[in-house]
């Protein structure tokens, strides 16, 4: 790693402070002579009123569905990856959380066989990737079966294609979706992410007493000489 170069792309706290959001964009270069560069576009949404009317305005209707039903879970997450990461060419530190090739998902809190169920489905109307593969009652993928660990349920399915098509209900997170800040990145980088060798997409999303939050996360390496960000965010 010889460089790193961040960004804040967009920071917006409303008047009366029910949400707090905001957009940042990272580059590092990678290897000993900077041949490749990995670049994180990251965006973060919190709001500190959880009533549903208001909820339903901020998180999508399925991902509030399963945060703040009334046994709902604490945390879920969920992520697809195409590659993986190369220490010899990247360095032995990756600069941030790796997760296993296709698609992997986990929720902590009161874990019931409905509220997997549910979750998965939630998911895969958001990134378009079928999740729900990683339920016990699809017979065709029980080795697939979901396991449990310090409060959490984990599964994760190798066979799932991380590719562009994912972006198009991702771009739907965002409150500009494609027209500026982050949104307007992510479609201008659209030929870069066709083209990386490593490509990362993960969303989060936690709740408390207090708030509840939803961070979404794109992660690619590419070749240094690859130009795209345009001149005005």
């Amino acid at each position: 790693m010889i460089g790193m170069h961040i960004l804040p792309l967009l920071v917006v706290t409303a008047a009366t402070r029910p949400d707090d959001y905001s957009e940042s964009y990272r580059e590092i270069s990678l290897g000993k002579t900077g041949d490749y560069k990995f670049v994180e576009l990251e965006f973060e949404i919190t709001t500190y009123t959880t009533k549903s009317s208001h909820i339903l305005d901020i998180f999508p209707s399925s991902l509030a569905s399963v945060l703040f039903a009334p046994r709902g879970v604490t945390s879920a997450q969920a992520n697809i990856v195409r590659g993986q990461w190369k220490p010899f060419y990247w360095g032995d530190t990756p600069p941030i959380d790796l997760h296993p090739s296709g698609s992997s998902m986990w929720i902590s809190g009161k874990v019931s066989s409905s509220t997997w169920r549910k979750t998965a489905f939630m998911f895969s109307s958001i990134f378009g990737i079928a999740f729900e593969s990683m339920c016990p009652e699809q017979s065709q993928f029980k080795w697939m079966r979901p396991f449990d660990m310090d409060g959490m349920r984990i599964a994760s399915n190798p066979n799932d294609p991380c590719c562009t098509e994912n972006l198009d209900r991702f771009l739907e997170l965002l409150p500009c979706r494609g027209r500026m800040g982050l949104g307007r990145v992510l479609t201008t980088i659209t030929p870069s992410l066709a083209h990386a060798e490593f490509l990362q997409m993960s969303l989060k999303a936690t709740r408390t007493d207090e708030n509840a939050k939803m961070t979404a996360q794109i992660a690619i390496v590419i070749f240094s000489d690859t130009h795209y960000i345009p001149i005005s965010l």
